[in-house]
């Protein structure tokens, strides 16, 4: 005889704050079974049931495995991890796989997608050992895969309560950039051995993210015109394409570099501009920092120097010497409001002129004297006269 066909019954029940739920129960291999779904994701006792047709199917095929009569969370990821994350960049595949199987896979797996509520997420997300912006990374992605619940028809397509989830600072830095000055950044590169001092004065002194200078071919130089053509990038071992469309572009080449990369090229015309001698391969940015451009900073004083505080440091040198927009073409962003809003801040020293000019003719009555604010030297006491800036 075959097994009797059963549909389980629904009901709806009211609770607190009005947030009601329809029950769904049902017997799987004896057992009893039950199930909740926000009443707001289904209007209708009708519509609930559209809902659970492909559960109730399952529910009665012939098969002896126990089968997922609701989709979980670990039913996404699972797909995800097939369809989705092989597509994706290695470095990101790398981070968002450790976010899947060590944070959010653990955790949230077996749960049905229906029965995860956004408060018991933020009180998770608040304990995960992780930065605020990394928290703020694993929630992005588990919001992506509740998108994609919906667009697979596993979730009922509407508002992610994913987003009402929120990670305090992740958006911001959480360490001020280390912003050097040319000065400092020649004695960092005295202090550093071939070929790494040539990396970080082509860094510096382009402004580049360091993917971009470890990515650089002899044939991307135009030396007649001094000139050089961002096409690439490398990281994680992988050669790719740039950042954004914008970060493709073609920036002077300061008067610093040109004699010491034409010293370090030989007769070369084409090729690496840093290739290991191990792999003949770019060098991985890593290993550099930790093993040789760490070390030499902290020996000089510097601090925590890191590859991108050089970018920072350059677009501080330029702040104060061109347009918004010719500033952001030399850091190739899409937006000034990147440059200007997330890059290296300018120098006191690029600053005083224009607090000066903008302050002229500022006084001040103290002591019955009238003195010229920008002239009270607080060490003697005394008015002084600054030179003019032109």
């Amino acid at each position: 005889m075959s097994p009797r066909y059963q549909r389980g019954s629904l009901r709806r029940e009211k609770r607190s704050g009005g947030n009601d739920v329809w029950v769904w129960r049902y017997r799987l291999n004896g057992t009893m079974k039950q199930e909740t779904y926000p009443a707001a994701n289904y209007k209708t006792k009708t519509a609930m049931w559209e809902h659970l047709e492909p559960a109730v199917r399952a529910l009665n095929n012939q098969s002896a495995e126990p089968v997922h009569v609701a989709p979980t969370l670990g039913d996404v990821i699972k797909r995800y991890m097939e369809q989705k994350l092989p597509k994706l960049a290695r470095s990101t595949q790398n981070t968002q796989n450790g976010q899947l199987r060590i944070h959010i896979g653990p955790k949230w797996g077996e749960k049905v997608l229906t029965e995860i509520q956004p408060g018991d997420v933020q009180d998770w997300i608040e304990t995960v050992q992780l930065s605020q912006v990394s928290r703020g990374h694993v929630m992005v992605l588990m919001r992506r895969l509740y998108k994609l619940a919906m667009l697979w028809k596993m979730y009922p397509v509407g508002f992610n309560p994913l987003s009402l989830v929120e990670v305090k600072g992740a958006t911001t830095r959480e360490e001020e950039p280390t912003i050097l000055t040319p000065a400092k950044v020649t004695e960092l590169v005295d202090e550093l051995g071939p070929p790494y001092d040539l990396m970080v004065l082509a860094t510096a002194s382009l402004g580049f993210r360091v993917s971009e200078t470890l990515a650089l071919r002899w044939e991307d130089f135009d030396f007649k015109e001094e000139a050089v053509r961002v096409q690439r990038a490398y990281t994680h071992q992988e050669l790719k394409d740039t950042k954004s469309a914008s970060s493709k572009a073609t920036v002077p080449v300061p008067a610093a570099l040109p004699a010491a990369l034409k010293e370090a090229r030989g007769k070369q015309d084409l090729g690496w501009v840093f290739p290991s001698p191990v792999t003949g391969r770019p060098y991985a940015a890593g290993m550099i920092l930790q093993d040789h451009i760490k070390p030499a900073a902290k020996k000089l004083g510097f601090g925590n120097v890191g590859w991108h505080d050089l970018r920072h440091s350059f677009r501080s040198w330029i702040s104060s010497k061109a347009p918004t927009t010719v500033q952001k073409d030399l850091m190739r962003h899409a937006e000034e409001s990147t440059t200007a809003n997330i890059y290296g801040r300018t120098p006191v020293e690029g600053m005083r002129p224009v607090a000066e000019m903008a302050t002229k003719g500022l006084r001040a009555t103290r002591a019955n004297q009238t003195l010229d604010i920008l002239s009270w030297d607080l060490g003697a006491r005394a008015p002084r006269r600054y030179a003019a800036v032109a």
